[in-house]
């Protein structure tokens, strides 16, 4: 995968993430409302989502017929062809759950993509210490430290080895400190 490609995935994984964010808090607001849903921000929305759609169906075609497709008909008056001021509650919550629906899609098609240029040995070694760190996790292991380690063997599945690494040195920084003993203060001289 080129560089430039592999940005781009990232750009659009990014922009599905807050689409879908924005589409749940909508939703909520939507579903505390007891009248119709200004129709502005749900075509917004939707044509947000509509060029993410379309992006991806055109890169990865396969993943983008999984993205519900959002039919512009609903933001119009059916015989007049005049934009809608506002949509009833659930034209407006149909529409969102399609939106956050379609996101996830692409955020778990998005992700395996990009997972896809690191070698299948490297996976099942992840794999193996995440299968490893849910067992220790069981037993009680420090919270703080299931994250930091599940953090990392997310960036490495990404192939960011260098975060990786650095979230890991997280893990390895704090059990040094909890040590007992006198810390060493001096280089050692070579």
């Amino acid at each position: 995968m080129e560089k430039l490609e592999r940005v781009e995935l990232e750009a659009v994984l990014a922009n599905a993430r807050v689409l879908k964010r924005f589409a749940e808090e909508l939703l909520e607001e939507v579903k505390r409302s007891s009248g119709s849903v200004d129709a502005e921000r749900v075509k917004r929305l939707a044509a947000n989502y509509g060029e993410v759609r379309n992006w991806v169906a055109e890169r990865a075609y396969k993943i983008g017929l999984l993205m519900p497709y959002i039919e512009g008909d609903i933001f119009y008056y059916e015989f007049f062809s005049k934009p809608k001021l506002s949509l009833s509650r659930g034209e407006a919550i149909a529409v969102l759950q399609d939106v956050i629906r379609g996101c996830e899609v692409a955020e778990r098609g998005l992700e395996a993509l990009l997972r896809l240029h690191v070698e299948p040995r490297v996976l099942d070694e992840l794999n193996s210490l995440r299968r490893e760190l849910e067992e220790l996790e069981s037993r009680g292991l420090d919270p703080n430290i299931v994250k930091n380690l599940r953090e990392a063997i997310a960036e490495a599945e990404q192939g960011h080895y260098l975060a990786s690494a650095i979230i890991a040195s997280r893990v390895i920084c704090y059990v040094i400190s909890k040590i007992p003993g006198e810390r060493m203060r001096t280089r050692p001289s070579t």
